[in-house]
């Protein structure tokens, strides 16, 4: 019996380094981060969302700054979206943000810094006195590769480059990821960026983690 009470610690050692060995070396090195998207729409709006993190003070230079989590909502550049404000509901509480706009993406954001991982969700959009309920749902396949599986295909087909990054067991540089949905289907961008400013992206599919394009982006 104690044989087998043995065995069994053993076996349960195995697994438990086997779990903390599913993340990927480099997660900790992403500084700004898209891990869902959704879409919704109703009568009379059409939401686009997406949640992850990004450093609260953004600078490419090859560090990871302190880092927030957040919830942005977006609708186009049309009507008139500087009056709509938008609520969502967490464990009970009512948050609200007002819609503002983005002049990089041209369309007006309602940004929630707070943690999110719902796959479904409702908001509330106001606008002038009047209320409309969208329903937001996550539009990621189910195949997609998550942070992890994603920063080990990268690692598997860019070996010799990430390891430039290395040094003394430490990935100088910082990361970026996003996913996104095109024609249900999905894709990552992860860029790799040094000190000096300097990255290296990639375009990878979403399920296979092949790389499909790559370039190099210089200050």
């Amino acid at each position: 019996m104690k044989k087998f009470a043995v065995v069994l610690l053993a076996l349960a050692a195995v697994f438990v380094f086997a779990g903390c060995a599913e993340e990927n070396k480099l997660k900790p090195y992403v500084s700004e981060l898209t891990d869902n998207v959704y879409y919704g729409e109703s009568e009379n709006y059409t939401v686009r969302g997406r949640t992850g993190y990004s450093e609260t003070e953004r600078s490419r230079d090859g560090t990871v700054g302190k880092i927030e989590r957040a919830l942005v909502l977006s609708v186009p550049d049309a009507g008139n979206p500087e009056a709509l404000s938008a609520t969502i509901v967490i464990d009970g509480t009512e948050h609200t943000e007002n819609f503002t706009f983005n002049p990089v993406t041209f369309a007006y954001n309602a940004r929630f810094a707070l943690p999110f991982n719902e796959q479904t969700f409702e908001v509330i959009l106001r606008e002038n006195g009047e209320e409309e309920r969208v329903t937001m749902t996550s539009v990621l396949p189910e195949n997609t590769l998550d942070v992890n599986g994603a920063l080990d295909a990268l690692c598997a087909q860019q070996g010799a480059l990430v390891e430039s990054f290395m040094q003394n067991g430490v990935f100088c540089g910082e990361i970026s990821m996003k996913v996104t949905v095109r024609g249900e289907k999905a894709y990552w961008y992860i860029g790799l960026t040094d000190a000096a400013g300097r990255t290296h992206a990639f375009l990878m599919d979403g399920a296979s983690g092949e790389v499909l394009a790559a370039k190099d982006i210089f200050k």
